[in-house]
């Protein structure tokens, strides 16, 4: 802002509060002419003059100051679980080609079961009825020759 525009903004605000003063008489009927709408706008007034030194309400600030403090609280938790979880991938991380030979081991081995099984169900199978009678019956005893 330039020096007319500051000189003109504080000489209408003196003016204002003098016809004011002179209006109402005590500062009791003063204070009601004060509405919340009156003071609003006066704030708004204030904050577009110092805007141009780069100046803001200290509510303003406490509240940016407080958003920033939660801001750098998050940066550091999340700092912290980026560190730890670096640290859990550091330790051991899996091998791929040791999972895959471990799982081709496995297959391997229920393959060998598989096929142990089949065999004894094969057996089973081909045995003849009348083989199965002869083992039920148990060993048969030989006449001697005498």
């Amino acid at each position: 802002m330039n020096n007319m525009m500051q000189k003109d903004f504080v000489e209408f605000w003196g003016h204002f509060f003098q016809q004011i003063s002179k209006a109402y008489g005590s500062t009791a009927d003063t204070s009601q002419y004060f509405s919340n709408d009156f003071l609003k706008k006066f704030q708004d007034s204030l904050q577009e003059f110092f805007k141009p030194f780069d100046t803001v309400p200290r509510r303003d600030y406490e509240e940016l100051q407080e958003k920033c403090q939660k801001l750098k609280e998050k940066l550091e938790n999340q700092e912290a679980s980026i560190h730890h979880l670096r640290q859990l991938l550091g330790q051991k991380a899996a091998d791929p080609t040791a999972i895959i030979d471990h799982f081709q081991k496995i297959l391997k081995l229920q393959e060998l079961n598989f096929q142990k099984f089949t065999d004894a169900v094969n057996r089973t199978l081909q045995t003849s009825p009348t083989k199965k009678k002869e083992r039920a019956k148990g060993p048969q005893k030989r006449k001697s020759r005498a």
